[in-house]
């Protein structure tokens, strides 16, 4: 529970004592919190006296009336704030990725479709901040808010920290986390269970009496009058990039961008089907691209339902050649990992692609990443069939260039510092990391499937799974 939670003086959130007296004492003529014994946590007009002189970490508070407290205590939230934002964006490093198309020599009508598939992504940047719940907040942030909480909102696509405590927000309001894949924030995750909750591409809505229901993306997040034009917008261009990668003779892609035209406005619990198989058919294609609602485990909220997002790469074939001896073994790894399992797992047929690695050329909404960062590979879908529960072909991507780029990065590698010791820093090998990564992806495939177990795990079904293809990569090594 954050500190915050319950309201306090003036009905903001709770500040601890420590927090105001060390914030009161970079402000001339502040007051200090002397005692804490009116109602303990939250600040009272009689605790608070003048701060004369500060000694280390402590204060000598005279019993002064306080000099417009009212004022003070807002400032001094409105600090507490800023500095829940600054070290949140400390968190993270942004490593900004180019990828000359140049050196790809694109004929003209490629370059065309490129650029209209960018601006696609734009929309799915705002479904996804939709999704996230900042997105009704970013006029208020542009408007008012510091540079920092503009770079906040840009970098991570919403307003509030990955923690709960309520000055953690980029928004000086301070609004509480909302967000219309459920109809409260507070809602109990345990109670989402069973398929029609559970399922990845439906919002959870709660009827006047209190019953639970699903409903798909279409009738809820994207139902709003005001948004009903940016899903026609969406869809329309969309459109218009497939029509672009027919001219530039990529009709697999083309194929596969109106399927998911389609999809996006569909009501089945499982829209996407059509689709996938769409996708799994443009392979070949010398572009990668994938489109619509896809991971699902940092929703901040019950981390069942999945996010939309785009990616656009243009793919490096030399690169699959060195994981080929890895493919020819893949049923072989799968018996393995069957075996260690036991407890009545049986060994499943694997239809699985040869990895692909990718230079990245855009990302958006999921794809560019939130508060708990972004993806170096990934495994899709992640559901299969009109039901979820089908067995099908998936492709595993590497994003080879942004990767790359991280671990050359100093201040990524400061970071890492912090979390791993000098010996294992001194051995760091960023080659071995991105084998790891890609039998990571591929143990995504092996074992366990989410279709048998998603309405019955609820919010712990993403961890365990990245778990269960972490644990593989190493049993794989």
């Amino acid at each position: 529970m954050g500190t915050g939670e319950q309201k306090g003086y003036l009905g903001l959130p709770l500040i601890p004592r420590g927090d105001f007296n060390r914030i009161a004492a970079t402000m001339p003529g502040a007051s200090c919190w002397n005692s804490d014994e009116v109602n303990p946590g939250r600040i009272d007009p009689q605790e608070v006296g003048r701060c004369d002189k500060s000694v280390g970490d402590g204060f000598f508070c005279g019993q002064f009336p306080p000099l417009n407290l009212e004022q003070q205590y807002r400032q001094i939230a409105e600090r507490h704030r800023q500095e829940f934002v600054q070290k949140e964006l400390a968190k993270t490093v942004v490593v900004t990725v180019r990828t000359d198309l140049k050196q790809y020599k694109l004929t003209p009508a490629q370059k065309k479709m490129v650029a209209a598939y960018i601006e696609a992504g734009k929309g799915m940047d705002e479904w996804f901040q939709l999704q996230q719940g900042g997105l009704i907040h970013q006029a208020e942030v542009k408007s008012s808010g510091t540079a920092d909480d503009r770079e906040f909102l840009r970098r991570y696509q919403t307003v509030w920290c990955d923690n709960d405590d309520p000055y953690c927000n980029a928004v000086s309001s301070l609004p509480p986390r909302t967000t219309p894949l459920y109809s409260d924030a507070k809602i109990d995750c345990t109670k989402i269970a069973g398929e029609e909750l559970a399922n990845p591409f439906s919002a959870v809505v709660a009827d006047p009496d209190g019953k639970l229901r699903g409903v798909s993306y279409t009738d809820s997040i994207l139902v709003d009058p005001a948004l009903k034009f940016k899903k026609a917008w969406v869809v329309a261009l969309l459109k218009q990039a497939a029509a672009k990668a027919r001219a530039a003779g990529e009709t697999a892609t083309a194929e596969y961008t109106e399927a998911v035209a389609a999809a996006l406005l569909s009501r089945k619990p499982f829209p996407y089907n059509e689709s996938d198989q769409k996708w799994v058919a443009a392979k070949d294609s010398r572009f990668f691209l994938r489109i619509g609602p896809d991971e699902y485990i940092d929703d901040h909220t019950c981390g069942m339902k999945a996010q939309f997002h785009m990616r656009l790469g243009i793919k490096n074939p030399a690169l699959e050649a060195g994981v080929q001896k890895t493919m020819d073994r893949k049923q072989e790894l799968e018996r393995y990992l069957a075996g260690l399992i036991g407890n009545g797992y049986q060994e499943r047929p694997i239809q699985l692609h040869t990895p692909e690695f990718m230079d990245v050329i855009m990302e958006s909404g999921n794809s560019r990443g939130t508060v708990t960062g972004t993806h170096a590979a990934q495994t899709l879908p992640n559901w299969c069939g009109e039901d979820g529960k089908g067995e099908c072909q998936t492709r595993a991507m590497m994003y080879v260039n942004k990767t790359a780029l991280a671990y050359k990065n100093p201040a990524m590698l400061e970071k890492l510092a912090q979390v791993l010791s000098p010996r294992v820093m001194a051995k760091l090998d960023p080659s071995a990391i991105g084998d790891t990564m890609v039998l990571h992806e591929l143990s995504h495939n092996f074992g366990p499937q989410n279709k048998d177990y998603g309405a019955k795990l609820g919010e712990m079904l993403g961890r365990l799974e990245e778990l269960k293809a972490e644990i593989g990569a190493i049993a794989l090594r």
